[in-house]
């Protein structure tokens, strides 16, 4: 690594030096004289090499995939994102960053640790999944950085009810009509995932008089019996759904 001239005791460096490979180098020199006999002595010298920012920050994995769910805590700790550098510590301090991904700012890094944490509640159905783009960056001067993709996959709670659409319905039956006839088809919807969803439960909760309607469980409404001129002229069927008891 080193070479030395003869005459004047300079010592020059001869070959790339590292300072992650070695820091330190203990060399012995020796000088003699032209006498008869010739004497000598040595010397110790030592050499220590200053680090310069040569290397990035590299994090431990190439993407982070993460899965929260929609009703974590603010506050919550999502993942720990790592990086490592090789230069000194002077130049290898790691700050991190969030860098894009994240407008409405529901994450926050810690800048010193790496804890990537909830910084807002979270809502599935406004968004159900986040790509953050997080940057380490060292101390060096200028300072070296490298970024990484952390994708957060949020996951369902169920939170939302279904909801009838339209809310009423209106449907007319003929008289003499045959029993069985259908008279309309409930449409439901449910903001959750097909897990905290469908199937529905439907039931005639009142105003079915003489259980002259029936109402199965694809939401379809029928009539159960003949309606003659002496029937009632009109009913206010109140219905109810709710999301089948599979669903957890």
């Amino acid at each position: 690594k080193f070479t030395i001239d003869r005459i004047l005791g300079f010592i020059s460096v001869a070959d790339d030096l590292d300072f992650e490979v070695c820091k330190d180098y203990y060399l012995t020199v020796e000088a003699w004289d032209n006498g008869t006999p010739p004497l000598s002595a040595a010397a110790m010298v030592t050499i220590e090499l200053m680090d310069v920012n040569d290397n990035a920050p590299t994090f431990s994995e190439d993407i982070y995939n993460v899965l929260v769910s929609e009703e974590a805590s603010v506050g919550q700790t999502v993942t720990k994102l790592l990086a490592e550098d090789l230069d000194s510590q002077v130049n290898g301090r790691i700050t991190y960053s969030i860098l894009k991904g994240d407008r409405s700012n529901h994450f926050w890094i810690d800048p010193v640790t790496g804890l990537l944490k909830v910084n807002k509640r979270l809502d599935r159905e406004l968004v159900s999944r986040y790509s953050l783009s997080v940057q380490a960056f060292d101390s060096g001067s200028p300072a070296m950085s490298s970024t990484v993709t952390v994708n957060i996959d949020i996951s369902d709670v169920n939170d939302n009810p279904p909801v009838f659409s339209p809310p009423n319905s209106t449907a007319a039956v003929q008289l003499n009509q045959a029993a069985g006839t259908v008279l309309l088809k409930l449409t439901v919807s449910d903001k959750d995932t097909t897990r905290n969803g469908p199937p529905f439960e439907f039931r005639i909760v009142s105003g079915n008089e003489g259980d002259s309607f029936s109402l199965d469980q694809t939401g379809i409404l029928r009539s159960n019996r003949v309606f003659g001129p002496e029937a009632l002229r009109e009913f206010t069927l109140e219905i109810q759904v709710r999301e089948s008891r599979c669903n957890s």
